[in-house]
Formats: C-alpha cells, structure tokens, sequence
C-alpha cells in the first residue's frame, strides 16, 4: 500500500519544471467537457488529448473534439 502514496510523489518529482523564463498561456479549447483532468500534446504533433473524470480520453484537432479516443471507464471502482 505505501507504493500508492510514494509513486505519485517519484513522477511529480521526474516533471520537467519550465525555465524561469518561459511564459505559460491559458487558451479555451472547447467548453463541452464534463470534467477534465488533464490534458496533454504528443511532440510534433498537433492533436491533443484530454483525460475526462470517468475514464475518458477525448481527442481535439484544430479546436475540434472528434470524439473519445479511448474509455477506461470499466476499469474505475
């Protein structure tokens, strides 16, 4: 059970942390999302995914959901 409470810790320390000088930017994609938790960008590519409460991994291209991607929803309590 203690690995449950360390691994989160161990990836939170491997995140990149962005330069002093970097500027981050907040941008709308869509509001039609029930409840996201995340989202994410593969390098040199343009689609992005956003991982929904419930299990759902959404894909948006060029500020268009085409819909899920992938559902692990089965796999929640």
């Amino acid at each position: 059970m203690l690995h449950w409470l360390i691994a989160p810790l161990i990836v939170a320390a491997a995140a990149p942390v962005p330069a002093p000088d970097d500027q981050a930017h907040l941008e709308l994609v869509d509001d039609s999302f029930s409840a996201p938790l995340y989202v994410t960008a593969p390098e040199g590519d343009s689609r992005l995914f956003v991982v929904e409460r419930g299990g759902r991994v959404k894909v948006v291209v060029d500020d268009q959901v085409l819909g899920t991607y992938l559902d692990v929803g089965f796999l929640l309590p």
